[in-house]
Order: C-alpha cells, then sequence, then structure tokens
C-alpha cells in the first residue's frame, strides 16, 4: 500500500426524490458500511433511503420508499418508509442493521426488513426478555461482533447496549453518567461522554470513541476499561508518540484491520488518525481544514469533509463518506502488517548489480549542493543540500541518505528529494507510527533492501531502526545503551556502539560492522543479535583463521558476494578479508590497501573498495586492482579527483553511486 496515497472518487449521489415542489432532495449521507464481499452500503438521511455500491461499481436502491415514516416492517425493504436513516452495519451473514436516533432495523438477506429495538420514542430502557421495551437515545455507531451481536452507541444514554440474536436488549457499558472515568474497572461501571462510533476487534476487543470526552477507549474481553487515545482535551497534536498522549477534537467513526491498527476520524480536525498496534498515533489523511474532498489528491495534502463515518473494505481500503456532496472517496489502507501481498514484507536482498562495463570512464554530478545545511526538500536533488551525510544506499529506483548532521533520512526519487523520517531534532520517537513523524539522532550506515525495507544506524540513539513499505518505523536492534554486543542475544536486548557498515545476505539477515567494538555481527530474521567474526579485541586477524575467534582491526566495510560470501574491509590492517560460505576461516582477497572502507560488490564478483581518509577509489576484479580515483595523485587514475574524500558506495544498474564528504554524490559509469 502506498505511503501517501491518493484520493479516488467511488460515487457521487444525485437526488432521488423530490420534494412537495418537485425540487429534487440533495443527498444527506449519515452512514456507510462495507460488507465481506466488498459491497458498499450508504445511508442517505435527506432522501430515507438506503445505497448500494456494488463490486462491480453498480449503484441501487435497497431500501426506502422515499417516505419520513417506520412503515413497512415485514415487508420488502424497498417499499418500507424510513425516519433519518443513520449508522448502519453490514455483514452476509446476518443481514444488514440500520439506526435511526431512537430504534434500529433489520434488512435479512432476502430484502425483507423488520424492526430489531427501539421505537419512535427517546428513552434509556433495556428490553432483556426481547418483548419491545427497549428504548434509545440518539444513536450514533453499530458494531457486529464475530457471532452476530449486535453492540450499539446510544450516545444521548452515554452508554453501550447489546443485543444477542434473539432480540434481547442489555446494557453492555456505561452508567449513564455523562463523563470519562472508570480506566481499569469493569465496563458496567465506567462513565463515558457522548459514545459516538464503535469497532470490534476479532480477539473481541471493543473500542468506542467519545465525541465529547474527545478520547477512544478500550474494552477488553475481560470486560476492563482503558483509555488508548486521547488526553480528553481538545486538539490536534501527538503525532509519531503515543496515542494516549495525544490530542483528539470530537473523535467519530472507527474501524480496525487484521494488523490491529485502530482508524478514527477525527471529526473537528478534519482528518483519519491511526493509532498502530503498538500504540503510536499519527495523521493518515486529511490536511486538517474541513471542506469539498478532491479526488486525485494525495491523503496527507488533501481537504476531507469533516468525517462523520467511513469503513475499512475487505482489502484495506478506506471507503470515506463526504456528508453533504452526496460522494464516496477510497483510500488505499495502512496495510495489514502481516501480509505479504502488503506494503510491508520480510527483508529480502535485491539483484547484484552487473559490473561497469566501461572501457572510459565518465563522472557526472548525480545529487547535493556542495555545503553543510538542509536545503531542497520537494525540489530537484542536484540544488539539494545535506549537512554531512554519511552513508547511501539503493532500493529500486530509489536513492536513500543518512543526512547525519540533519538527523534526517531522505530520498531520491525522480531526481527530487523529500524527508521520509526525521525532523532536525535529535532524539528518540516514533517507533510504530510513520517514519515522517519520527525523531532520529546522527541517522548513519543506510542499507535498502529488494522489498522495500530501510535499514539505519540510528547512531545517537545506539539502534539499528527499520522503515518498512508501509512508511512504519521500529528498531530492530539495539537497547539503546552504547556498548559492546559481545556474545549477543535477543537483538533488542543487546548494546551496539559504532555499527559503521551493513550487508544483507541471501536468507534476509544482516551483516554488521561495529567498528567501535572490532565485531562483526549477524541480524537473524528472527531478531537475533549472533556473532560472525571479532572477538573483541583489536588486531589483525590471522588468515585461516576461525571468524569469532580472531581480533579483527576497525572493520569498516561490508559486501555479500554473488556466491554468497562476506567481504570485511579492515580499515586498520589495509586489507579485504572473506568467509566463504560453509568456510569456519579467514581468507584475505587482497592487502596493502590505504585505507580500504566502504564496499560494493557486483554480479560478477568484481568488488569496489574506497577510502575517504586516503581520498581513493579501486576496483579489484580478475584483472586485479584497478585505481579510478587518487585525490594522492601518487597512483595513476582513470578519473580526475572530484572526490577528495569518498565517504560510500552504491553499485547500481546504472552505474557506481560515489557520495563525497562535501555533500555531493557523483555517478560513475
Amino acid at each position: 500500500a502506498p505511503i501517501n496515497p491518493v484520493l479516488e472518487q467511488v460515487a457521487e449521489f444525485a437526488p432521488a426524490f423530490r420534494d412537495e415542489a418537485g425540487v429534487g432532495v440533495p443527498p444527506a449521507l449519515a452512514g456507510l458500511a462495507v460488507d465481506r464481499a466488498g459491497n458498499v452500503f450508504v445511508t442517505d438521511r435527506s432522501n430515507n433511503q438506503v445505497i448500494q455500491i456494488t463490486v462491480d461499481g453498480r449503484i441501487e436502491r435497497i431500501a426506502g420508499n422515499g417516505t419520513r415514516s417506520d412503515s413497512g416492517d415485514g415487508g420488502p425493504a424497498l417499499l418500507a418508509g424510513l425516519r433519518d436513516p443513520g449508522p448502519i452495519v453490514a455483514d452476509s451473514r446476518f443481514g444488514i442493521y440500520i439506526a435511526s436516533s431512537t430504534l434500529i432495523r433489520r434488512i435479512a438477506p432476502d430484502g425483507t426488513i423488520s424492526l430489531l429495538a427501539g421505537s419512535s420514542d427517546p428513552g434509556s430502557a433495556d428490553d432483556p426478555e426481547a418483548v419491545g421495551q427497549a428504548r434509545f437515545n440518539s444513536i450514533s455507531g453499530l458494531a457486529l461482533d464475530g457471532s452476530g451481536v449486535l453492540y450499539v452507541a446510544d450516545r444521548g444514554n452515554n452508554r453501550i447496549r447489546r443485543i444477542d440474536a434473539s432480540g434481547a436488549v442489555t446494557t453492555f457499558a456505561g452508567t449513564g453518567e455523562p463523563a470519562t472515568g472508570g480506566d481499569g474497572g469493569p465496563a458496567d461501571r465506567a462513565r463515558f461522554d457522548g459514545p459516538a462510533d464503535l469497532a470490534i476487534s476479532s480477539e473481541g476487543v471493543m473500542y468506542l470513541s467519545e465525541s465529547e470526552g474527545h478520547v477512544v477507549r478500550r474494552i477488553g474481553p475481560d470486560g476492563v476499561v482503558s483509555t488508548v487515545a486521547g488526553t480528553g482535551i481538545p486538539g490536534r497534536s501527538g503525532d509519531g508518540g503515543p496515542a494516549a498522549a495525544a490530542q483528539l477534537d470530537a473523535p467519530a467513526g472507527l474501524d480496525i484491520d487484521a494488523a490491529g491498527n485502530l482508524y478514527v476520524a477525527d471529526w473537528n480536525n478534519a482528518a483519519i488518525r491511526v493509532v498502530s498496534a503498538a500504540g503510536t498515533i499519527f495523521t493518515y489523511a486529511g490536511l486538517g481544514t474541513a471542506g469539498n474532498a478532491q479526488a486525485g489528491v494525495p491523503a496527507r495534502e488533501a481537504v476531507l469533509p469533516r468525517p462523520i463515518d467511513f469503513q475499512l473494505g475487505p482489502d484495506g481500503s478506506i471507503y470515506l463518506l463526504a456528508q453533504l456532496s452526496g460522494k464516496i472517496f477510497r483510500l488505499a489502507g495502512f496495510g495489514d502488517a502481516g501480509s505479504e501481498t502488503g506494503c510491508r514484507l520480510e527483508p529480502r536482498p535485491g539483484a547484484l548489480p552487473q559490473d561497469l562495463s566501461a572501457s572510459e570512464f565518465a563522472a557526472t554530478q548525480l545529487f547535493g549542493r556542495p555545503g553543510f545545511g538542509f536545503s531542497g526538500d520537494d525540489g530537484p536533488a542536484a540544488a539539494a543540500q545535506f549537512a554531512g551525510p554519511d552513508s547511501i544506499a539503493v532500493g529500486g529506483n530509489e536513492i536513500f541518505v543518512a543526512d547525519t548532521g540533519n538527523n534526517r533520512l531522505r530520498k531520491i526519487s525522480s531526481g527530487r528529494v523529500e524527508t521520509i523520517a526525521g525532523s532536525g531534532l535529535a532524539a528518540f520517537r516514533g517507533d510504530g507510527g510513520l517514519a515522517r513523524f519520527a525523531l532520529l539522532a546522527a541517522p548513519k550506515t543506510v542499507l535498502a533492501d529488494g522489498v522495500g525495507n530501510v535499514f539505519f544506524f540510528d547512531a545517537g540513539n545506539f539502534r539499528i531502526r527499520r522503515i518498512d513499505g508501509c512508511g512504519v518505523i521500529e528498531t530492530v536492534a539495539g537497547n539503546g545503551r552504547p556498548g559492546d554486543p559481545g556474545s549477543g542475544g535477543a537483538a533488542l536486548d543487546v548494546s551496539l556502539l559504532d555499527v559503521v557498515a551493513m550487508a544483507m545476505a541471501a536468507d534476509g539477515s544482516i551483516y554488521l560492522a561495529d567498528s567501535g567494538t572490532d565485531r562483526v555481527m549477524r541480524l537473524t530474521t528472527d531478531g537475533l543479535l549472533e556473532p560472525v567474526a571479532g572477538n573483541g579485541q583489536t588486531g589483525e586477524a590471522a588468515e585461516g583463521a576461525a571468524p569469532r575467534g580472531t581480533p579483527l582491526s576497525d572493520p569498516a566495510g561490508l559486501a555479500v558476494t554473488a556466491d554468497g560470501s562476506l567481504l570485511i574491509a579492515e580499515n586498520g590492517s589495509g586489507r579485504i578479508l572473506a568467509i566463504r560460505p560453509g568456510a569456519d576461516a579467514i581468507a584475505v582477497l587482497a592487502a596493502e590497501l590505504p585505507d580500504p572502507g566502504m564496499l560494493a560488490a557486483a554480479q560478477n564478483g568484481s568488488v569496489y573498495v574506497a577510502g575517504e581518509a586516503a581520498g581513493r577509489l579501486d576496483r579489484i576484479s580478475s584483472q586485479g586492482i584497478q585505481t579510478l580515483i587518487d585525490s594522492s595523485g601518487t597512483e595513476e587514475a582513470l578519473l580526475d579527483p572530484i572526490l577528495a574524500a569518498p565517504r560510500s558506495l552504491a553499485l547500481t544498474g546504472g552505474g557506481l553511486i560515489v557520495l563525497g564528504a562535501s555533500g555531493s554524490a557523483f555517478l560513475i559509469g
């Protein structure tokens, strides 16, 4: 799923009936539901009808004859009168439930309509014997659980009511007192202030929004109540942090996806916000200004109508109604975090690029204006400025830059630059939410895989963090305390000191070079950090030595070759070491190199190695060592010394990208 999907218009409804003067009645959309097949159902309060948008795009009226009445029970829903229909929920197994302010009606799968509970008179009364005595007051939300039990947000009574298959109505939660309270206690003793909508997870957890209390509450399967989002003070704040510390303003519609992400219609803020399964809140759609939505606008930049209701489709799409314009819009959803077809995939390396084939190399500036600063977001890459960028990586057609001095991770796509993580403030925040709201501290050593994941070392926070294809950030290694990873363990419990290089193996595991402790570690796909080479002592590795028992001298670069060999640039000894697949021994690939640091491997076995201090770039191949750049002038080189201090390498299908300490990058090919 896209990180910032575009708003798509699904339907626009015209007046369905005429008033006494013969003028068409404009629609006033009030409720929306999506069934398991993907059919969309909409209630139109001004025309007193229910409309269906079928999966194949047909729009048809399925209930309501245009009269404002409660007539027609026991007959076809198309011939029945409806009175100000509002909240709606649909499930092909149980039927369609429609609520007006004080009563609920059901359309059976055969199209017959009947009264389920309530009457035309407002009140507050249970009906445990199902004899028609239930009374409601301003019903604002409905939700079905997996067994067909219907729950009702009885807003005017500040209660949640339960209706079972027999029609018996009981109070499920709430004392009736208009206040927010009772966290930590049972639901029947809790207080709710204007319950507006409900959502029930597959595990039986209920979420309810309080439009007057400006919070979202949770009722667990054990019946205990807690607050999951909102401080109770109306406002808009907290994106990227804990949802319970954020501000909402009259939250309304709710829904939850298969991964446990909770969607909230933040009504007065004209936005859809998401509370991730980890408890972090962020804005998914809506600029914050209420108005007429327009198709084709990215979700985060879109002006939205105040979202009174929305619903997730079976594919995770968000369907949103524009109450007064009569339009239905769709957004791609945040995504099922566990789905291999969604936007969050298990790490897999991209294919190794082919070697450079030119006999005469040329270098052209790719991005970055020399100097130290921050500029250029949303503009051309050549004009952008970075602050001591440490590392680059290529994933697909995109270049990722660890903009270390600006505490940002930036992306270059189609020649333009944008920040994808960090605000410029050096801190740690945002795990579990969208990376664009997260805070970083001196990010460096970036790695991009072949399926949309980006990894980087958050150096000031001593953590390896991942941004997945959904744009969600999380820590995958490091406990936040500097130290020696030693013999490893659970990756989130292990200390890290200075990860200067990363490389991905064929199985998706990641090799880390921690130069501060002279160790190479491996982050496994099941979350373990295990030693690969180095015993924590500084010294030259002996050829033939067991990798884990030998010292290393400043491991500064890593690469994985086409045959699965791990290459280690040992800066302190001037050598390139190799650990072959299945071999428990160190081999020396090259020696007596000046300041070897960064590595990049090609499909044919060639390896590029650069040294920042030496200002040198070499290619090691079956033909020997070939010098491409030598800033010192002591070696004959194929290129002028365009980069006095090469800092990072990335080999692509279009050439070799070399990042310099000046903040500019060049493409060699």
